[in-house]
């Protein structure tokens, strides 16, 4: 591929979309009410409910990634989605606690790892 070429075609973290399917699945898991106090200005109220999006599009990615290119430690998924290692680990728990993903463990029963990151599998339905 040329360097025009390259540069045009969309990378993988542009065309890598989630099912819509799993979207409503994530969704229904990230509630936006804890991101937020009564308490709270309005403003935080409306910047809370907007997380849902952001939570559930990032999750979405990570998922697919996973789904489509088997298991991976965030600095990998960096390279399908295009979220930081920072925006994965924000959603791992998350996912993880859906039963989307797991961390990947050996024969042993040891957490696999690679460059000092968890390795991140998705859970097969």
């Amino acid at each position: 591929m040329t360097a025009a070429a390259h540069a045009a075609a969309p990378s993988r973290a542009q065309t890598a979309q989630p099912h819509p399917e799993t979207v409503a699945q994530l969704s229904t898991n990230f509630d936006a009410d804890h991101k937020a106090r009564n308490s709270d200005p309005e403003t935080s109220k409306a910047a809370a409910r907007r997380t849902v999006h952001f939570a559930t599009s990032h999750a979405g990615r990570i998922l697919l990634a996973l789904q489509q290119h088997g298991p991976m430690s965030p600095k990998r998924l960096f390279d399908f989605t295009g979220l930081s290692v920072v925006q994965i680990d924000r959603r791992r728990l998350e996912l993880i606690r859906a039963g989307l993903v797991r961390i990947k463990k050996a024969d042993d029963g040891a957490t696999m790892t690679h460059d000092g990151c968890e390795i991140l599998e998705a859970v097969r339905a």
